[in-house]
C-alpha cells in the first residue's frame, strides 16, 4: 500500500533508542577494544617473524601471511555481525570475544611448534613447485593465525553494539571506537617490532601480549555479566582454558625450535638472540674436524659460514680491491655478516673501515668467528656503525677510496635495493677519484637471466669495470678510472705476512690463483650483459623474480654461459720494475694456472648438477694434471673424494674407494686429506698395518685431525 505524505510505509520498523551503557562500561569497552588494536598489530609483528623464520623472508612470504590474516578477519567479522543482531548482552560476548582472542593468541605459540613439520609435509606434496610453495606458505599462515584473527575480526560488531547502542550518537561511538582501535593498533606495531622482541623475544612477547587481552576481556565480560549465573559460568570457563593454555605455551621457546629446525641435524645451536631487525643464531657442526665450521643464521637464512668455502669467498672479497693498481686509505664495507671479509680488509693499512651492519645482535654473533674474521671485533682501523647502508651512504658525507658489499641473498625482500641503478649511482658519489666499488652476484638460486640484468645495470653506471669469479660466485669492479694490475706492487701487498697468513688457509696465497680468478674484460662483460634488464628502486623486479628460483639448480647453466666468455688476465697486467727472467716466470705460471682454470671451470659445471661423477672428478684431475698449484680444483677433488667415500665404505666397495683415492693421491701426492681416507679405507678393511702407515703419513704431511693420531696410538 502507498504510503501518504508524510506517513511512512506500514511495514517499515522504527527501531526503539536503546539505553546508552553507563559511562563507566563505555569507558572499559573503549579501552579494551584500543587494548585489542594494540595487541592485534604488536603479534602480528612477532607471527611475521617467526613465520619469516619458516618461510624466508621473501616478498611473496610476507603477502601471503597478510593474506591469511585478513581472510580471517573477514571471517570472524562477518560471523560476529549474525551473532551480534541476535543478542542484547552485547559487552559480555564483546569481553568474551575478547578473551578469546588473547587465548587464541597465547595457542599460537603452541600451534608454531607444529609448524615446520606440516610445512616440510605440504612443500614435498607440491614437490617444491613455485606454485604448491606459496600454496602450502597460505595453508599453514592460515593454520597458525585462523583462531585469534577469526576472534579479532568477530569483536568490532560486539563493540560497536555495546558502545553505541544509543542511536543519536551512533556516528560519534563509531568514530572513537574506530580511533582508539587504530591508534592502539598504531602503537602496537611500533612496540612488537622495537620493545617486545628486543625485551621479551617472541616466545614470552606471545604470551604476554595474549595474557593482557585476555585478562582485559575477561574483566569486561564480568562487567558485562549483570550477575547471571550463565555468564559468570561462560567466563570462568574462559578463564580456566586461558589458564591451561598459558601453562602450556611458556614450556620451551619457539623461536628458538623454528631456528633449530632450519639448522642440518649434525649442527648444534652455540648463539641465539631476537633483535629489532632480526632473529640472529649460530650454528657449530658436530663433528671431530679440527676448524671451526661456523654457521650464521639470520631469520632462519644461512648468511655465511665458516666452511672453507665461504671463508675463500670472504677473504676473496676483501683481497681483491688489494689486486689494482690503486691507493687505498678509506674503506667502507656494508652488509657485515660474520666480518670475515671485514677481518681481511682490516690486515692492509686502512687509516680507516667504516663497517655498516644493520643489527647490532649480527656483531655480538660475530665475535664467535674470531678465529675466522682474524679477530676484526678488535681491530684498530674499523669504526662499528649500526645503520642501514643505503641511509649511511645517504647522509654520511665520507668519501671512499673502496667500497664493498655482500648483501643476503637476492630472494629477500628488501635486498634488491643493493642492486639498483640508484644505488650504485649513490655509492659513485661517495667515492673518491679512482676509487672502486666491489659488488657480489652469486650464481647460485639465480638463473642467468637475472645475474646477466643485475650485472647490467652495474655497468650502466661506472665507466670501467671487470668480473671476477671464486666458487658459484661473481664479483664486479666498478670504477670511474681504467682498471690495471701492477703485478709487482699487488704481490707486495698479498705477501705481507699477516695478509699472506689469511690467504694460505683458502689457497689464495699466490699471485696466479688471484690473477686467474678473473673472468670477463670490460669487452666481454659487456657481451654477457647484453639483453639485461635495468633494475631501478620503483621497479625491483628482481625481488619477485629470485624467490622463484631458490630451489632451481642454475649454476651450470650461468657457467655454461660464461665459460664461452672466460679470459686470461694478463691484458690486465702490468709487469713494471721486473727483470725479464721474473716477468717470464709469471706470464709463465699465470698463463699454466689460467688453463687449468679453463677446465677447472669445466669441471665446476659438472658439479653443480648435483652428481658428483666422474665427469666432474676427471675435470679436477685434468686441472691439477696441469698445474698442481690449482688449489681451487684440489678442494672440489676433496669435496667429491668425500662424498663418494663415503657412498663406497657404506656400499663396502673397496676396489672403487681405492681406484678413487688411487687416482685423486697420484695428482696431489701431498695432500694429507687423501692419505687419511686411505688410512679410513685400510681400517674398514682391517688391514690395520698399511691404515697405520697412511695415518703416519697424513700426520707427516701436517694432518691435524684427531682421528689419525688415535688410530695410530691405537695400532701400536
Amino acid at each position: 500500500m502507498a504510503a501518504r505524505d508524510g506517513a511512512l510505509p506500514d511495514r517499515v520498523v522504527v527501531p526503539l533508542p536503546e539505553t546508552p551503557p553507563p559511562p563507566a562500561v563505555m569507558a572499559l569497552v573503549i579501552t579494551t577494544f584500543a587494548v585489542s588494536g594494540f595487541c592485534g598489530l604488536a603479534i602480528e609483528v612477532l607471527w611475521t617473524r617467526l613465520l619469516t623464520i619458516i618461510f624466508t623472508g621473501t616478498t611473496y612470504a610476507y603477502t601471503t601471511m597478510l593474506t591469511a590474516l585478513l581472510c580471517g578477519i573477514a571471517v570472524g567479522s562477518a560471523v560476529g555481525s549474525l551473532i551480534s543482531d541476535r543478542t542484547r548482552r552485547h559487552v559480555l560476548f564483546f569481553g568474551l570475544t575478547e578473551a578469546l582472542a588473547g587465548v587464541a593468541c597465547i595457542a599460537t605459540v603452541l600451534a608454531f611448534a607444529r609448524v615446520p613439520d606440516l610445512y616440510g609435509h605440504l612443500s614435498r606434496e607440491a614437490g617444491l613447485r613455485w606454485d604448491g610453495l606459496l600454496r602450502a606458505k597460505f595453508i599453514v599462515s592460515f593454520f597458525v593465525v585462523l583462531a585469534p584473527t577469526f576472534f579479532f575480526g568477530m569483536d568490532f560488531p560486539f563493540a560497536v553494539k555495546a558502545a553505541a547502542g544509543f542511536q543519536q550518537r551512533f556516528g560519534r561511538d563509531v568514530g572513537v571506537l574506530y580511533g582508539a582501535n587504530t591508534i592502539g593498533g598504531v602503537l602496537g606495531a611500533i612496540a612488537g617490532g622495537f620493545l617486545i622482541i628486543p625485551l621479551l623475544g617472541a616466545h614470552l612477547g606471545m604470551i604476554a601480549i595474549g595474557l593482557s587481552l585476555a585478562i582485559l576481556g575477561i574483566i569486561t565480560a564480568y562487567a558485562g555479566s549483570k550477575g547471571s549465573n550463565v555468564a559468570i559460568a561462560c567466563v570462568t570457563a574462559v578463564l580456566l582454558v586461558g589458564a591451561g593454555t598459558t601453562w602450556a605455551a611458556t614450556q620451551g621457546n619457539v623461536g628458538l625450535a623454528l631456528t633449530l629446525a632450519r639448522m642440518p641435524e649434525d649442527n648444534i645451536l652455540v648463539h641465539f638472540d631476537e633483535g629489532v631487525e632480526g632473529t640472529v643464531a649460530v650454528s657449530d657442526e658436530i663433528d671431530d674436524s679440527p676448524h671451526s665450521d661456523r654457521v650464521l643464521w639470520i631469520n632462519g637464512v644461512q648468511a655465511t659460514a665458516s666452511i672453507e668455502r665461504g671463508v675463500k669467498m670472504n677473504r676473496f672479497q676483501g683481497v681483491l680491491p688489494l689486486l689494482f693498481d690503486r691507493d687505498l686509505d678509506d674503506a667502507l664495507l656494508m652488509c657485515f655478516g660474520s666480518g670475515i671479509t671485514c677481518g681481511t680488509l682490516a690486515l692492509y693499512d686502512f687509516d680507516r673501515i667504516d663497517a655498516v651492519e644493520i643489527s647490532p645482535e649480527v656483531y655480538k654473533a660475530a665475535r664467535l668467528f674470531h678465529e675466522d674474521n682474524l679477530g676484526v671485533m678488535d681491530a684498530p682501523n674499523v669504526d662499528f656503525i649500526v645503520d642501514d647502508g643505503r641511509n649511511f651512504l645517504l647522509t654520511t658525507r665520507n668519501t671512499y677510496d673502496l667500497i664493498t658489499f655482500e648483501p643476503m641473498p637476492l630472494a629477500l625482500a628488501g635486498v634488491s635495493t643493493f642492486y639498483t641503478q640508484e644505488y650504485y649511482e649513490l655509492c659513485r658519489r661517495r667515492l673518491n677519484p679512482g676509487g672502486i666499488v666491489s659488488q657480489w652476484v652469486p650464481l647460485h638460486s639465480l638463473n642467468p637471466e637475472v645475474v646477466r640484468s643485475l650485472v647490467y645495470t652495474f655497468t650502466t653506471v661506472f665507466p670501467y669495470y671487470t668480473a671476477w669469479f671464486v666458487n658459484a660466485d661473481l664479483f664486479l669492479i666498478g670504477s670511474e678510472e681504467p682498471l690495471e694490475i701492477d703485478y709487482q706492487r699487488a704481490a707486495e701487498r698479498i705477501n705481507q705476512p699477516h695478509i699472506q697468513d689469511a690467504l694460505v688457509d683458502v689457497g689464495l696465497d699466490d699471485m696466479p690463483e688471484l690473477l686467474t680468478s678473473f673472468l670477463l674484460d670490460q669487452e666481454n662483460v659487456d657481451a654477457f650483459a647484453a639483453g639485461g634488464r635495468i633494475m631501478v628502486d620503483d621497479r625491483p623486479w628482481a625481488e619477485f623474480e629470485a624467490p622463484k628460483l631458490i630451489y632451481e639448480r642454475r649454476v651450470p647453466d650461468s657457467l655454461r654461459i660464461l665459460r664461452q666468455l672466460h679470459q686470461s688476465p694478463l691484458p690486465l697486467v702490468r709487469f713494471e720494475d721486473m727483470t725479464a727472467g721474473e716477468r717470464d716466470a709469471a706470464v709463465v705460471a699465470v698463463e699454466r694456472r689460467f688453463a687449468a682454470k679453463r677446465r677447472n671451470l669445466e669441471a665446476l659445471t659438472a658439479y653443480y648438477t648435483g652428481a658428483f661423477g666422474t665427469e666432474a672428478e676427471e675435470g679436477f684431475i685434468d686441472a691439477l694434471r696441469i698445474d698442481p698449484g690449482d688449489r681451487s680444483a684440489l678442494y672440489y677433488l676433496r669435496e667429491i673424494v668425500r662424498v663418494r667415500m663415503e657412498q663406497y665404505l657404506g656400499w663396502q666397495d673397496y676396489e672403487k674407494a681405492q681406484e678413487l683415492l688411487r687416482n685423486a693421491a697420484a695428482v696431489a701426492p701431498d695432500e694429507p686429506f687423501f692419505q687419511l681416507k686411505l688410512g679410513d679405507l685400510r681400517y674398514e678393511q682391517e688391514r690395520f698395518g698399511a691404515a697405520r702407515e697412511h695415518y703416519e703419513q697424513y700426520v707427516a704431511l701436517g694432518g691435524t685431525n684427531p682421528r689419525a693420531q688415535e688410530r695410530i696410538d691405537a695400532l701400536r
